[in-house]
């Protein structure tokens, strides 16, 4: 999975815990970054707000340290550890390559002979 989507799963699973992680990281990394941003230009508050290289750096530490704080809640939306943690899905999949190995048929509301 691409780290924008991971992102996204762990915005949906919980949005004020990921924005509060990201606005601290961001001014972690902006106060560490010093005069001129990771892209070369005169790092300002609205350059920083702006800059996709920035924002991208903030995404990717964001969701470095939540896999770290968060290491049972898996990115994959359709996981089976999801299942358990209330994020229903149609199938459920875990393995450590999220291979085809272990799927498990989640048949809620479903009769399970048809």
């Amino acid at each position: 999975m691409k780290t924008i989507e991971i992102y996204r799963h762990y915005f949906i699973w919980n949005t004020p815990l990921v924005l509060s992680m990201a606005r601290q990281i961001e001014f972690e990394l902006s106060a560490r970054q010093g005069a001129f941003c990771c892209c070369g230009r005169l790092a300002t508050g609205f350059h920083a707000a702006t800059c996709k290289k920035f924002q991208a750096k903030v995404i990717k530490a964001t969701v470095q340290r939540l896999r770290k704080q968060y290491p049972d809640i898996c990115p994959n939306p359709r996981c089976a550890k999801n299942v358990q943690h209330g994020q229903p899905g149609k199938t459920g999949k875990h393995d450590n390559r999220h291979g085809k190995r272990g799927e498990i048929e989640m048949t809620a509301g479903k009769d399970p002979q048809t």
